[in-house]
């Protein structure tokens, strides 16, 4: 039976499936190339992929809209019907990923803890579980999940400088700022281009009023973090919030035009940091022109399919409407609509 880099066996693959799932999983690490484009490769060929479809499932969920969330379910359905040629770690991650659809993220990050405790490197378990610990506002879990597991790894694993990148940020998020920027400037050491580790040190100069030293930090390492990067928007929004914090509402603006959302993107995770900018110039009494009539008008397309999935995303939403509609958006929706509606433990807004 074929092994993954990490010593762990893998059903229903061959060398080129798992080559393929190693190249979506660095993806999926890194932020750069699609990852989905990658496992869809390795299942068109191989159907039977068990950790394809569990993979697939996983990443589309991180996104974090329930249109993404319909193609996750039918991932998840179909490593469930494979359960049979499944070994004992992709039958664990394929329960937890069905929690993940069902909406049980709670459920879903104590599964994978449950894989973690006898595979310990399972990079794919270890990170989608942080991610939804992020979305929960799981701040101990952010950075006890991943100390819980590294006394199984060493540099020679790969996705050794990921794993600690995660930590970083788990370690900012519990108030632990040195240790916290020590371990990113190990991860950085390690592999530069980890958005996540830029992150966790941006994290721990904007919680110690570091504004400028905050504004160096991902100026210096811009060529890194920034290009093909699908991460990037939401450091782009960091850089946008220290320069407000220094008053220049004019260059956070000008980030807005070029680098946060410049596209008219209709993705909630981009669409979220763009309202979240706005809102805060617009608190300030800086003028954003027709910027918010844009951003609500793409908002209310998709209220009728993302109402009531994730409230961090209602309630910015919430915050465009509030901004631009004397009244709410006329549509058949919002009579039962509430950011609240379908609120799951652990999933409150919380500062990203």
């Amino acid at each position: 039976m074929l092994q993954d880099r990490r010593g762990y066996a893998i059903s229903n693959a061959d060398a080129q499936a798992l080559e393929l799932y190693e190249t979506a999983l660095r993806q999926y690490q890194s932020y750069v190339g699609d990852a989905v484009a990658t496992i869809d490769q390795a299942l068109a060929a191989r159907p039977d992929f068990v950790l394809g479809h569990v993979f697939r499932a996983g990443v589309l969920m991180t996104f974090g809209e329930q249109r993404f969330a319909r193609h996750a379910r039918a991932s998840a359905e179909a490593a469930t019907a494979l359960d049979s040629a499944a070994n004992e770690r992709e039958r664990m991650l394929t329960a937890a990923t069905r929690k993940l659809v069902d909406g049980d993220w709670d459920g879903a990050c104590a599964a994978y803890d449950r894989v973690l405790v006898d595979y310990p490197r399972d990079i794919f378990a270890i990170q989608t579980a942080h991610l939804f610990d992020f979305v929960r506002g799981d701040a101990l879990n952010l950075r006890n999940r991943i100390a819980r597991v590294l006394p199984h790894w060493s540099a020679g694993v790969p996705g050794h400088s990921y794993l600690l990148g995660m930590y970083a940020f788990g370690l900012e998020e519990c108030n632990q700022y040195a240790e916290a920027m020590d371990t990113a400037q190990r991860a950085l050491a390690i592999e530069p281009r980890d958005g996540w580790a830029v992150h966790a040190g941006v994290h721990v100069f904007e919680m110690r009023g570091r504004i400028d030293d905050g504004i160096h930090w991902l100026a210096s390492r811009e060529r890194d973090w920034a290009p093909d990067n699908g991460f990037a928007f939401h450091n782009w929004w960091h850089l946008a919030l220290f320069h407000l914090d220094r008053g220049d509402h004019g260059r956070a603006l000008e980030l807005y035009d070029t680098a946060i959302y410049p596209s008219g993107s209709d993705l909630s995770l981009t669409l979220v940091d763009a309202t979240s900018l706005l809102w805060r110039l617009h608190l300030l009494g800086f003028d954003v022109g027709a910027r918010f009539a844009r951003l609500a008008d793409v908002w209310e397309a998709k209220l009728e399919v993302e109402r009531g999935f994730y409230a961090f995303n209602d309630v910015h939403a919430m915050l465009a409407f509030a901004v631009t509609r004397a009244s709410p958006p006329s549509c058949s929706c919002w009579a039962t609509w509430s950011p609240y509606k379908r609120l799951r433990p652990g999933t409150s807004p919380t500062r990203r």
